[in-house]
């Protein structure tokens, strides 16, 4: 009987073998058609899930929320297998928009998942946040900027935008150590060059760390490829953006610095993923990892 049921509980584990099912296109927003996320519910909930809400990189047609079932399939089936719900979020798009619009954009992502726990049977107390790229800068805005809840205003923006741990895949933490012909895109601008100094610095996430007053600092997992350069660097996934944000966190966030990783390495991204779940795990309060997920 034990082999026939846990067969049984296997086979309803995984794309097609039940659970709630995939949403997609929930609007969080209505100032931009672009406001919406796509909901993928853990395959066994216990009624109160945390969740990682995925920032994807890049623009669209290239990058979209779509990137978190395509380019991350393995590692959000596992996050689903050990019962992690994922939010994948849409934003509105550079340079159209620029900074702060994204950041308020995924602020009131948190805040509309907080307010409608019951509805997606989510812990409000649990939401994670997992960036790429682009989408990594925006996560590190969210986690290390100024909490945007208004206790004056609707139930959703009343939510705390805190999340409670990030994770960043090849995030650029420092606008100050690129090439001055960089993009300008997050800024509005075609170059760096044209911003302003003082809001370079001011929109780096480690002049943030150690500069702006929170409730608490999430815990950082972030992994870089092997390249590693000297300032003034031309690639936005260097693994040296990687080298000051550690040293930002040791310096100014030892606490949480302690129950951080950082990787700057060309080790396989499943790899990496399967690694880093324990501590994505303990630090939502859950036992495991229990289930893997097997290529075929």
């Amino acid at each position: 009987m034990k082999i026939l049921f846990g067969l049984l509980l296997l086979a309803t584990l995984g794309p097609g073998g039940g659970g709630a099912p995939v949403l997609y296109d929930i609007p969080y927003g209505h100032y931009d058609p672009s406001l919406k996320l796509d909901w993928y519910p853990p395959y066994v909930s216990t009624g109160a899930d945390p969740v990682l809400v995925f920032l994807h990189g890049g623009l669209p047609p290239d990058g979209t929320k779509g990137a978190v079932a395509t380019h991350y399939k393995s590692f959000l089936e596992l996050l689903r297998l050990n019962g992690i719900a994922v939010a994948a979020v849409e934003f509105t798009p550079y340079p159209a928009y620029h900074y702060p619009d994204q950041l308020h954009d995924v602020q009131l992502a948190v805040q509309y998942l907080r307010s409608e726990a019951a509805t997606y049977a989510l812990d409000p107390e649990r939401i994670g946040v997992w960036g790429v790229s682009s989408g990594s800068l925006l996560a590190g805005w969210l986690a290390f900027s100024e909490n945007g809840a208004n206790p004056h205003g609707t139930l959703i923006e009343q939510q705390s935008t805190r999340p409670l741990l990030y994770v960043g895949f090849d995030g650029i933490t420092d606008f100050t150590l690129l090439v001055p012909t960089f993009t300008g895109a997050f800024f509005g601008q075609q170059i760096i060059q044209s911003v302003d100094p003082a809001l370079l610095l001011e929109a780096s996430i480690t002049w943030e760390i150690c500069n702006i007053p929170r409730e608490y600092t999430p815990p950082v997992c972030t992994l870089y490829g092997s390249t590693f350069g000297t300032p003034p660097l031309d690639d936005e996934h260097d693994g040296y953006f990687g080298h000051v944000f550690e040293l930002a966190m040791r310096e100014c966030e030892p606490e949480a610095n302690a129950l951080s990783r950082y990787e700057v390495s060309d080790a396989q991204l499943d790899q990496f993923t399967r690694e880093i779940l324990p501590g994505i795990m303990i630090r939502f309060g859950m036992d495991g990892p229990k289930l893997t997920v097997h290529k075929k």
